[in-house]
């Protein structure tokens, strides 16, 4: 920082690695502080509505969402959802990205209509710009099956993850994380609709793959060997 100074391209390029690697970690109060320590030389130098201050506000947003700080969250991303509107474009990727995490955050909120309405509205734009098995159209169908199961509806849940599944699995794999984390929600919802024989199968893919990609000891190989032992003897019973 001394030899180029704060606000050299190659600084904030450094700061914004050494964020990204503290989210990594999920040390997320240290993050934003970093960007936070980005965003402001950004603004100042670059300008508040330029593309890479726009991705840095996008990038604390998602921090302040991963601390719990939903309040602080939507009220960046209320504003931020317009100017990248007017700056990059509806149908800009990173536009994009803001609607979804604006979404994200309304689900913690445990607002559930206003994010189906929202996502209603983005999905077919996700699916024409990006590509309807892209990895974030995909992400937004998984928020609105959630939405259905956490409003009681755990039909029309299981029929949205039926759908996209298999989307999922022919751009990830059958062992990425994302898919895994599917089959294992979709496993939990079929036990809501009391569908235990057909539940079992996908908590085994969950369990199988999560004990490959992260270990036996993984807190996501655990969660998922328990919902196989109890959804094997209920299907014994």
């Amino acid at each position: 920082m001394k030899k180029f100074g704060a606000d050299n391209g190659l600084t904030l390029k450094a700061k914004n690695n050494l964020a990204n690697c503290l989210i990594a970690q999920e040390k997320y109060g240290e993050a934003e502080r970093e960007i936070r320590s980005v965003l402001a030389i950004q603004e100042r130098v670059l300008g508040p509505d330029k593309p890479n201050t726009l991705s840095s506000r996008l990038t604390l947003a998602n921090v302040l969402q991963w601390e719990g700080k939903y309040a602080n969250a939507e009220a960046d991303l209320r504003v931020l959802v317009p100017v990248s509107t007017r700056v990059l474009g509806a149908g800009h990727p990173r536009t994009l990205s803001c609607r979804s995490s604006l979404i994200s955050v309304l689900l913690f909120e445990k607002r559930f209509a206003e994010a189906q309405s929202e996502l209603r509205d983005l999905i077919p734009i996700q699916a024409r710009v990006l590509g309807k098995d892209h990895p974030e159209t995909l992400d937004s169908r998984r928020m609105l099956a959630d939405s259905w199961s956490r409003m009681g509806k755990d039909k029309e849940a299981e029929q949205e993850y039926l759908k996209f599944i298999p989307l999922r699995e022919k751009v990830r794999g059958p062992d990425h994380p994302e898919t895994l984390k599917d089959y294992y929600r979709l496993a939990i919802i079929l036990h809501n609709l009391h569908k235990d024989q057909e539940a079992l199968p996908y908590a085994r893919r969950a369990y199988l793959g999560r004990l490959k990609v992260f270990g036996k000891d993984h807190s996501a190989t655990i969660e998922a060997r328990k919902l196989v032992e109890f959804l094997s003897k209920s299907t014994q019973s």
